[in-house]
């Protein structure tokens, strides 16, 4: 009888199955129950793009699959190690592939890394499994729990790849394989639970999350104030420990008191993401169009009065985008850009004192805020001030030294 040690063999030939027996081909004879010990000779457990932290005294794999962006040996969530009392398989792609090749650490496929993670667990006596991940990890938590049948936590995910100005469109590399384009048809028919948080000022991520939200194993969370960071929220307000907690636990999710209700709405996320598109391409009538109709469902959505004052500033109707803008500031006071785009207002429409007290304020509070820096040197142009302008221009230029439309600006009047 032959043993083999390369599970890259195993699997090609079909040597590791369900009851743990290894088959040799070269024999047709079986060999005793594979130990821990030589499962983890045939499966290591690290590499840069994995990392298994076993827990001997739990039944529960929590799989933890990184964002973009993550380097060789490092891995998002780390700190779970001592936070929660369950094993944990932390994964990563080395390029930012949407989980569509395998962990190379594992396996050189889907296929094969999904077999090379349930003889792990059978291995450690696991037998829960959960997935969880942010943005691209959140993708590939969906395609993992899909593939292992087993409930995921999902932040911020595309549940279809290469939409348009989605994030997968726009740092997969070219040449990577799509082998999962779309992972919707899979949920729908699992038997997992899809527990899936985003926010309502990310386009895509809510118009992904729409698209799911009537299935009946889809359980879709939203926040108003969130973009693509919804995770990142929950880690510094401390609640996503609970979360995780209550993840793996089966327990009813976290009551929560900041959560939106762009899901209630038939057609909102369809509209919001389609104005955006619009807004993105400059396409002003078509975008007023688009969040008109968005707006008619969704009135308390910030970033869609936001964009439609702006909007409607590129189409000159100063008053009625005003007025957007104002709403846009009464729902969220804390972001600066809601603040410029009034103090834009005040200078189109001549009030050039009322733009310069409203910029200071505004770069009191957000010392950061290169847009502002930018519209009031444009306002102290307009007042004759030029030596305030071009300080105003050298400053966004230390901000972003990389924007050469502000190099020129400055170029201009000097």
């Amino acid at each position: 009888m032959i043993i083999k040690r390369n599970f890259g063999e195993f699997l090609s030939s079909g040597n590791i199955k369900d009851e743990g027996l290894q088959i040799s081909e070269d024999t047709g004879n079986y060999s005793q129950p594979m130990t821990t010990t030589e499962i983890n000779t045939i499966i290591p457990l690290s590499s840069d793009t994995h990392y298994f932290d076993a827990k001997p005294n739990s039944n529960k794999l929590l799989i933890v699959l990184s964002a973009t962006g993550t380097k060789p040996g490092r891995f998002n969530l780390w700190s779970l190690r001592d936070q929660i009392p369950h094993n944990i398989l932390f994964l990563r792609v080395p390029t930012n592939d949407w989980y569509q090749r395998g962990i190379p650490g594992l396996a050189d496929s889907h296929d094969g890394t999904i077999e090379a993670i349930r003889s792990l667990a059978k291995a450690h006596k696991i037998t829960d499994m959960y997935t969880c991940g942010s943005s691209m990890g959140a993708y590939g938590a969906l395609l993992y729990g899909t593939s292992l049948n087993c409930n995921v936590l999902a932040f911020n995910p595309e549940v279809e790849l290469k939409l348009p100005s989605s994030r997968s469109t726009k740092m997969m590399p070219k040449d990577a394989p799509v082998n999962f384009l779309d992972i919707r048809s899979e949920m729908k028919k699992s038997s997992a639970i899809f527990h899936i948080y985003t926010g309502e000022r990310d386009p895509v991520d809510l118009y992904c999350a729409d698209s799911v939200k009537d299935f009946v194993n889809v359980r879709v969370v939203t926040f108003p104030a969130d973009e693509h960071t919804v995770l990142r929220t929950f880690v510094s307000s401390n609640r996503f420990l609970a979360l995780m907690w209550s993840f793996m636990s089966g327990s009813e999710s976290l009551i929560l008191s900041d959560t939106g209700r762009a899901m209630s709405y038939d057609n909102f996320a369809y509209n919001f993401y389609h104005g955006w598109l619009a807004y993105q391409g400059k396409d002003n009538e078509k975008c007023r169009q688009f969040l008109e109709l968005a707006l008619a469902e969704y009135p308390a959505s910030s970033y869609c009065q936001y964009m439609m004052g702006n909007t409607l500033y590129r189409l000159k109707d100063y008053e009625k985008g005003k007025d957007h803008i104002l709403f846009a500031l009464a729902l969220e006071p804390e972001l600066p850009e809601h603040h410029v785009s009034l103090a834009y207002y005040f200078r189109q429409v001549g009030l050039l004192e009322e733009a310069v007290k409203t910029h200071l304020e505004i770069q009191k509070r957000w010392p950061e805020s290169y847009q502002s820096k930018y519209e009031l040197a444009m306002v102290y142009l307009a007042l004759g001030k030029k030596s305030q302008a071009i300080a105003q221009l050298e400053a966004v230029i230390k901000l972003k030294p990389d924007r050469q439309n502000y190099k020129n600006a400055l170029a201009k009047i000097q």
